[in-house]
């Protein structure tokens, strides 16, 4: 005769607690597909942000190399660096990306799970010319970072 654990489910303290290890492991642990080699690195941070958003702001630094514009760009877009955050125009995530544009983004599973995957995907998109709305307003953020 078998025994089974009974069903039961963690404590929402514990569900949260263990996501938010999640997130700050997954800062480090996660592969940058860009070697220190490949690009100058920059450690930027915003001076408004919280922790939580300052990860996403280092992150997003080091996959482009310090590039100021991408991160105005991206603050422009969603200024609490939000990665499920939801337009009413339909535009998904820390990018803002559009789901009618591009779809195979936004219907991957990983774009509402994996917050630095989304990243990668905006700076792909940014690097290949992809026009964000932000791109025109990055001049009234662009001082909110410091890269050393």
């Amino acid at each position: 005769m078998r025994h089974y654990a009974p069903k039961t489910r963690p404590d929402k303290k514990v569900i949260v607690a263990m996501s938010l290890l999640a997130l700050v492991l997954t800062a480090y642990i996660v592969p940058i597909r860009y070697t220190y080699a490949e690009k100058e690195q920059k450690a930027c941070y915003k001076h408004t942000a919280d922790a939580r958003q300052n990860i996403y702001v280092r992150y997003a630094s080091r996959i482009s190399g310090g590039d100021l514009d991408f991160l105005a760009t991206l603050d422009a877009e969603n200024s609490k660096w939000t990665p499920l955050r939801k337009s009413p125009t339909g535009d998904y995530g820390i990018c803002q990306v559009n789901k009618y544009y591009h779809p195979d983004i936004v219907n991957d599973p990983r774009f509402f799970t994996a917050p630095f995957w989304q990243i990668e995907k905006c700076w792909e998109l940014y690097e290949g010319g992809t026009r964000f709305f932000g791109f025109d307003a990055r001049y009234k953020t662009i001082n909110n970072f410091t890269c050393k």
